[in-house]
Formats: structure tokens, C-alpha cells, sequence
């Protein structure tokens, strides 16, 4: 099973735990800053600064900026108390892959780590998933048509009109496929605002995929 490297702090940091995300603040992207950016993720937990790029950093590398000369500021996303490869958001921890698959398999990989396909059920669960995922591609998510059309239904049992819903403008459409129709739900990337949202796809098509299961309560 494919794993994602996140960064995981001590227990003496564990009022400190935080998602983080990379801003581009000013200026043009610079490849090889995002080949850095990579590689601190995987750095140790302390980052001694350099004098080029003037790393400026915290005992608990809450914060890494590279200052003056672009602008930009990475911030790393906590595993929190979630395994290895996987981020926490209110007492949910949430799994990218890094391998496409078509949405049956997709939610049998999820299965596979006790946990099921992505299912949002508020606005700010939806802006946190957008944050962790690459914006440029399309996820399988929890979400799929099953015996009716136009009956939507989410794998973990979430009344489908309990929650808001963010379907592409003129989506779902049921776009003409030969066999079953687009009966799988997708985030989808929308270029015009930093935020995926929803698409009906072809369930045979090969996506990643975001896998979510709840945290068990503590004590």
C-alpha cells in the first residue's frame, strides 16, 4: 500500500498540532524551491537555518519561511493523531494516494486501511481536503449513484440532503457514457477558485483517491 511522508511532532507539541499548508505569497514559482519544499518535509525535527534561503524556523518547525528572496512560506501538515501518511482535521484523519485506480478499487484500498472513500459533510471539511490535495487532479471521493438516477448517496451513510454540496456548475450532467453513465462522484479541480469541487465521472476511469476514517475517542 502506497504511504504519503508527513512531518509528526512529540508529545511535548501536541497543544501545538496544526495543518499546514504552502502559500505562494509573492513572485513566480521556483521549481527547485518546491523540490525543498519536499525535501523538509522529510527534513529532522529541527532545521538548523542557512544563509541562502534563510531558512528561519521553531524547535517544533511550526513554521519554515523562505524569506526576502521569493516570498513564499511552507507550512507542513500534522499527522496529529493519525497513523503515519495521514493528516487529522477535527478528529478525522484523512489519506492521499499517490497511485490512481477506478472508484470500486479506490474504495476497496480505503476499506483495506479501515477507513472509507471522502465524504465532506461541512464547508470547512471541504476547504481543509482542498489544502491537502494537489489541486491539478482529480479524486475519487465517497460518493456514488446507486440503483436510481439522480440518486446520490454517500458510502459512510450520510443523508445526501444533509450536507451542502459543491457540484461543478452544470454538474451532475450524467454525461453520455456506453455503458452505466457517470455514476461515481469526483473532486474535481476548478481553476477560478483555490477550492475542488464535485463532478460525476465514469466509475471505470482511473483517479486518486482520498481516504477518510474518524478517530477513535481518547481514554
Amino acid at each position: 500500500m502506497e504511504t504519503v511522508g508527513y512531518d509528526q511532532f512529540g508529545a511535548s507539541d501536541s497543544q501545538n498540532r496544526r495543518w499546514w499548508e504552502f502559500q505562494r505569497n509573492t513572485g513566480p514559482f521556483n521549481p527547485m524551491l518546491n523540490r525543498l519544499f519536499y525535501f523538509l518535509v522529510r527534513f529532522p525535527h529541527r532545521v538548523a537555518c542557512r544563509s541562502r534561503y534563510r531558512l528561519c524556523c521553531t524547535s517544533t518547525l511550526k513554521w519554515v519561511k523562505v524569506a526576502e528572496h521569493t516570498g513564499i512560506t511552507f507550512r507542513l501538515y500534522s499527522t496529529g493523531d493519525c497513523h503515519e501518511g495521514w493528516v487529522e482535521f477535527q478528529r478525522h484523519c484523512y489519506y492521499t494516494s499517490k497511485q490512481k485506480a477506478n472508484w470500486h478499487l479506490a474504495e476497496q484500498r480505503c476499506i483495506q486501511q479501515e477507513a472509507l472513500l471522502f465524504v465532506p459533510n461541512s464547508e470547512e471539511e471541504m476547504n481543509f481536503v482542498s489544502k491537502v490535495v494537489r489541486l491539478r487532479f482529480g479524486y475519487w471521493m465517497g460518493l456514488v449513484e446507486r440503483e436510481a438516477e439522480g440518486n446520490w448517496t454517500f458510502v459512510d451513510g450520510t443523508d445526501y440532503n444533509s450536507v451542502p454540496h459543491f457540484w461543478d456548475p452544470g454538474q451532475p450532467d450524467d454525461w453520455d457514457v456506453k455503458v452505466n453513465g457517470e455514476d461515481c462522484g469526483q473532486l474535481h479541480p476548478i481553476f477560478t477558485r483555490r477550492r475542488m469541487g464535485w463532478n460525476d465521472a465514469d466509475c471505470t476511469l482511473s483517479f486518486l483517491y482520498v481516504c477518510e476514517h474518524e478517530l477513535k475517542a481518547k481514554g
